[in-house]
């Protein structure tokens, strides 16, 4: 690739919530975004492997199927993962937030120059809801567990692939702090203030800040919601200047 710009990889497991913080993420600190996930499913819908109508139960177990499969034939899919990845990345021109979920993750820090690694994690039964929710899929009991069941098998075949090549436990995620949010209970904006406090994304941002010019000129306003002081800032706020304040629940972006 002759595209040099620096990649962040912000994953997790399906349905922990990569996509949507992804893209906040991205507009919050202009980053430009690949969306991976989006691929993965065009693609199971284009090779005929998911047919079922979209907004049901079954067309997410279908997806569910399509990834099973692709962690089963990883060379192939990877190398059009990888194909598509980089052909997105060599048109950017500043720092690069890919996400793309679970098992295709470790291929592509491999193999793209990926600097920086967040993983974001949530319970399966959270994540069951947050995958009906963004679907607007009403499910009954039967039907949370047969994706619950497909969630729990799709875990067990990443889990050695993360751990081997990210260095990501999934057992020991409370130990990781310094690169892993628990997006559990979260909403996006919740999820978002507790990554833009982690040291190491404020180091990366920091060490990648020269390279977004034209970041500088995108201002917004932070209220603290404990002593509702109003911050217009180019930066996100992570520590109240009136009232000392960095509780990240207690942030609220007016714009």
């Amino acid at each position: 690739m002759s595209n040099t710009v620096p990649v962040i990889l912000l994953d997790g497991l399906l349905a922990s919530g990569s996509s949507i913080i992804s893209e906040y993420v991205g507009k919050s600190y202009s980053f430009f975004v690949v969306n991976g996930n989006q691929y993965m499913r065009e693609l199971g819908r284009s090779t005929g492997r998911v047919t079922a109508p979209k907004g049901t139960v079954l067309h997410e177990l279908e997806i569910l199927d399509f990834y099973e499969l692709l962690a089963e034939e990883q060379a192939k899919v990877h190398n059009q993962l990888y194909s598509f990845l980089t052909s997105k990345i060599s048109i950017a021109e500043k720092p690069t937030l890919v996400h793309c979920t679970g098992f295709a993750a470790y291929a592509f820090a491999k193999h793209l120059p990926v600097r920086h690694i967040f993983w974001l994690h949530a319970t399966i039964d959270d994540r069951v809801d947050r995958l009906l929710a963004k679907h607007t899929i009403l499910a009954n009991d039967s039907e949370k567990s047969q994706l619950k069941e497909k969630l729990k098998k799709l875990d067990n075949i990443w889990e050695e692939s993360l751990k081997n090549h990210l260095g990501i436990n999934l057992r020991e995620l409370e130990s990781q702090e310094d690169t892993v949010i628990d997006t559990a209970n979260l909403s996006t904006e919740q999820a978002f203030q507790k990554l833009a406090t982690i040291d190491s994304f404020i180091d990366t941002y920091n060490s990648m800040a020269a390279l977004m010019p034209d970041y500088q000129q995108e201002w917004r306003r932070w209220q603290c919601l404990v002593c509702q002081l109003v911050v217009e800032t180019n930066k996100v706020i992570v520590q109240c200047p009136r009232c000392h304040n960095a509780d990240p629940d207690k942030f609220k972006d007016l714009d």
